[in-house]
């Protein structure tokens, strides 16, 4: 999935959570939609501004150790 998509998918998410949180009749899902709403809105602000981000990558024949032991 690519990095638009997925935030076009926490935007309807988003878009859900705030109606539900809008229409429905009872508190607790207004609540919920409240803050579903802000929190996937958040995620996809988020994941728009993000720059690609990568591993540094090792040269090859370089000697990594993780977690005490040697990998070639």
């Amino acid at each position: 999935m690519t990095r638009s998509a997925l935030t076009r998918c926490y935007l309807v998410f988003a878009a859900f959570a705030a109606a539900l949180g809008l229409f429905s009749g009872q508190p607790i899902e207004r609540c919920w939609g409240t803050w579903a709403a802000a929190g996937y809105a958040a995620a996809a602000v988020i994941l728009a501004a993000a720059g690609r981000r990568c591993a540094p990558r090792t040269p090859p024949g370089a000697r990594v150790t993780v977690t005490g032991m040697t990998a070639a």
